[in-house]
């Protein structure tokens, strides 16, 4: 049969070079989701600082922190996918390092100062 197998591997690397672009792109922006939710998670500090209870707000820190959690691993795990399919060298694999970057970032800004913290207490 002509053409069965010619393009048909061409086809599939385009349709896998553009996956893999949105994977990393999708890493991105679960990354930069994060952020604000990692600043949410620190929203008891102007009410501890004033010395007044959040009362019903009291959820927005916990909601914050998990979805930053789930936020970067997230984008760590989307970014380690786009990184492995795609080749060294292109520009889809440097997308999806920023976005690894960016996930690990987050990750750290999340679970540090909760270990600092828990530490500092218990002393």
């Amino acid at each position: 049969m002509p053409g069965c197998g010619e393009g048909s591997t061409s086809q599939e690397a385009i349709g896998l070079i553009k996956n893999t672009e949105k994977l990393a792109r999708v890493a991105i922006v679960c990354g930069l989701v994060g952020f604000p939710l990692c600043l949410l998670s620190y929203s008891w500090v102007p009410f501890a600082t004033a010395g007044r209870e959040m009362g019903s707000w009291g959820y927005l820190p916990l909601i914050g922190e998990a979805g930053a959690l789930l936020a970067g691993i997230a984008g760590i795990g989307l970014s380690s996918v786009a990184r492995k399919r795609s080749p060294k060298q292109s520009a889809e694999h440097r997308l999806a390092a920023r976005g690894l970057a960016i996930g690990v970032v987050l990750l750290v800004l999340i679970v540090v100062p909760n270990i600092v913290g828990v530490l500092w207490l218990a002393r």
